[in-house]
């Protein structure tokens, strides 16, 4: 935060010494060190240049807020790379009609109950729709 605040001065006060504000973020981790010896040097180093990173793709691409720019477009990239990989395990189109399935099932038969009149397998003697029974003269075969 401070590289970003410091962004917009041309010098800051670091602990009463006056510095250029691009050397202030930098005097200022070395200053914490000296005072804090078991402060996380890593951590306050990592804040440093993820303020760099910001104030560099504020300047270069003239956006007003660049993180907010870069999670748009990256959901926009995430988003068209999803719908792709999806699209290639999609399964095939349902909509194909009562007879080209029929021939692609040459296991067994289909019989057709006349109350509810859904398609069922050979193999079963209820309908799997209306729990009908299979009987003789009530129901037919579909073709």
């Amino acid at each position: 935060m401070k590289v970003i605040l410091n962004a917009q001065h041309d010098s800051v006060s670091v602990n009463g010494v006056i510095f250029p504000s691009h050397l202030a973020a930098w005097a200022d981790l070395f200053s914490i060190q000296i005072f804090m010896p078991h402060a996380s040097f890593f951590g306050h180093l990592g804040g440093i240049i993820a303020g760099l990173l910001y104030v560099w793709l504020r300047d270069s691409f003239g956006e007003k807020d660049p993180v907010a720019a870069i999670i748009r477009d990256g959901g926009r990239i995430l988003g068209r790379t999803l719908r792709f990989v999806s699209s290639l395990f999609r399964p095939q189109s349902p909509s194909i009609s009562r007879s080209q399935s029929e021939r692609r099932c040459s296991w067994g038969s289909f019989w057709r109950c006349q109350v509810c009149n859904s398609d069922n397998s050979g193999v079963v003697n209820l309908c799997e729709m209306c729990s009908t029974e299979r009987s003789g003269a009530a129901f037919s075969l579909a073709r």
